[in-house]
């Protein structure tokens, strides 16, 4: 039986002893090979990671003061590209 745990990780039930169901962590393919594309381009990977982080500050926590700051930062980047 499988059943879905620990970050939407796939699992099955391995037995169930004094009334506590144990799970075991099934190795899932989807991961091995994102985490193999992940090895293989560390620095493309770093760059998504970062983008993401970035995207996210700026949707969730920034104030109006980083939003400034970041747009003079934006402007200047753009000026040296």
């Amino acid at each position: 039986m499988e059943i879905y745990c620990f970050n939407w990780t796939v699992c099955r039930i391995d037995y169930i002893c004094n009334e506590r169901t144990v799970l075991i962590m099934e190795k899932n393919k989807q991961t091995d090979a994102n985490k193999k594309w992940q090895d293989k381009n560390k620095e493309h990977s770093n760059y998504l990671k970062d983008r993401s982080k970035a995207r996210s500050f700026i949707k969730n926590k920034s104030t109006l003061e980083d939003l400034e700051e970041l747009e003079q930062l934006i402007k200047e980047r753009k000026n040296v590209l």
